[in-house]
């Protein structure tokens, strides 16, 4: 699932909640349903995404200490800076500085408890890609 959040150029700092479901399916098995962003915007533009996890019923889920794992930053994103706000909530800030499309991949880092017969920690490592695609706007081309 793709969305565009864009804001209004005048506003320097540009802020997006992104809602993330967590469900569970067979035994041990989880699922998870998260909105691909774009940071489209002039550059310099300063981004801050906030993950929230809502679980499905029997489920705990929690972030890490260290809640994302940053695979790839590309050339023009600046000012990285990654933040657990809460068990539930954890940010990602960042300056867009590109001049052509890219992507910011990570791995989300989350402890994941259920109510089996007997109960289990199950850490999971959710894998989100593509995850930010970062663009200047205008392109100059």
């Amino acid at each position: 699932m793709l969305t565009t959040i864009d804001r209004s150029a005048e506003t320097a700092t540009k802020t997006i909640y992104i809602p993330v479901a967590i469900s569970s399916g067979e035994p041990g098995t989880y699922s998870h349903k998260i909105l691909d962003v774009t940071a489209k915007g002039p550059k310099g533009s300063t981004w801050i995404v906030t993950w929230i996890l809502e679980p499905s019923d029997g489920l705990s889920v929690t972030f890490r200490d260290k809640p994302i794992d940053l695979k790839l930053i590309p050339k023009g994103v600046h000012s990285h800076h990654v933040a657990r706000i809460s068990s539930t909530e954890c940010q990602l800030t960042f300056t867009n500085n590109v001049s052509d499309v890219n992507a910011i991949r990570y791995d989300l880092l989350l402890d994941v408890h259920d109510a089996m017969t007997h109960p289990l920690v199950r850490s999971k490592r959710l894998t989100i890609d593509p995850t930010i695609s970062v663009v200047k706007d205008p392109i100059d081309g």
